[in-house]
């Protein structure tokens, strides 16, 4: 079995990251694999994967047409067996060369993504138009059931998952999770709250400031981690100012090392406005064992148990946001703490690296069955 996965490039972001991550299962698993996107600094991470350069992240018709041509005689002369698409324009180039190559062809559906019109639901036309569509959330799977009419029978579930390494407390040093709680004044008798995210009008920061401002006068001080849409950093600032938060909330710019921010606090949020297709934030707190708040939507809805390893918040109530962060924030040390351990429990039986890569590689079983 030869295995090619595609993508726009391989610099930053979710599907760069699963793509990475799933070379390198196949690669220890003795499987010949390759990935075909214009590059980018993950390519450094690779372990024993062939990376085929192609632009073929543009979005030109005349581009996508000469980029299929080429990746069709790439699949020819190195006999490939399945082509994994990972987004759509990419996909409209794997689309075509599987047609010309005769591969198999796949696709990972990572998002819902926009369908108001005929222009947008044919741009990600080649996103279901694989032999088989993986989808990484039931939320995905019913978006494409109800907006498409796909049936179950083209699709196969294939959670995202957390890094186990990464995130896990035993790893993690010391020394700097002491230096950042030194850093921000940090203190045992204060329960820290951090929304870890980039700045953008759907992450839910300025929302969750107005729910903080309603309980002002509770013990909690709040990290806001991340760079991201200066207009909502701005708005965020004023509404800190306006509400006399100065002293309780702290934004601490972009980090590289978001597991540090996580394990220093009590309480992490996952609190996006719009719905998420699956969201890797809540798995990667939890693995830290905290408590994650989060909205009543997308993929939250199977990622966060809902009272028992954090709670779910009315999407756009933000009453009950201020509410579920004022039980939260009153929980005993021992009651967030047994919170936590189960929280850690429940996303190590169903989101690991090995369960994501497994149920990719059933799927590549199955099309080559056929």
């Amino acid at each position: 079995m030869k295995i090619l996965q595609t993508c726009p490039k391989l610099n930053q972001g979710g599907v760069e990251r699963g793509t990475i991550e799933f070379a390198n299962y196949l690669a220890d698993k003795k499987i010949e694999n390759y990935i075909c996107s214009n590059g980018g600094i993950l390519i450094k991470q690779l372990k024993n994967t062939t990376h085929f350069t192609l632009p073929v992240h543009k979005k030109n018709p005349i581009s996508i047409f000469i980029n299929a041509f080429k990746l069709a005689s790439y699949l020819k002369e190195n006999k490939i067996d399945v082509v994994h698409a990972r987004s759509r324009a990419p996909a409209w180039v794997a689309y075509f060369a599987c047609k010309l190559a005769k591969a198999k062809y796949v696709t990972t559906y990572h998002g819902a993504y926009s369908y108001e019109n005929i222009f947008k639901k044919t741009y990600s036309y080649p996103m279901r138009a694989g032999e088989k569509v993986a989808v990484i959330s039931e939320y995905i799977r019913n978006h494409l059931k109800e907006v498409y009419n796909t049936p179950d029978s083209k699709m196969m579930t294939a959670y995202r998952c957390f890094n186990e390494q990464k995130f896990n407390l035993d790893n993690l040093n010391k020394e700097e999770l002491s230096k950042l709680k030194e850093k921000y004044k940090l203190n045992d008798n204060t329960v820290t709250l951090c929304l870890v995210g980039r700045f953008s009008r759907t992450k839910g920061q300025v929302e969750l400031v107005k729910a903080l401002a309603k309980i002002k006068d509770e013990n909690w001080k709040l990290l806001l981690v991340g760079s991201g849409d200066n207009r909502i950093k701005k708005k965020v600032k004023e509404l800190i100012k306006e509400n006399s938060l100065q002293d309780k909330i702290i934004l601490t710019g972009n980090q590289t090392k978001p597991e540090l921010f996580y394990a220093i606090s009590d309480i992490c949020f996952s609190v996006r406005v719009t719905p998420e297709a699956f969201g890797r934030t809540p798995l990667e707190a939890q693995a830290l064992e905290k408590i994650v708040i989060a909205t009543n939507q997308g993929g939250h809805l199977e990622t966060v148990l809902d009272g028992k390893t954090g709670f779910l918040v009315q999407h756009d109530n933000l009453d009950d946001w201020a509410e579920k962060i004022k039980l939260a924030i009153n929980l005993s040390a021992k009651e967030r703490l047994a919170m936590g351990k189960e929280a850690k429990t429940w996303v190590q039986s169903k989101y690991t690296l090995e369960k994501m890569c497994e149920s990719e590689l059933a799927v590549y079983k199955e099309v080559l069955k056929q």
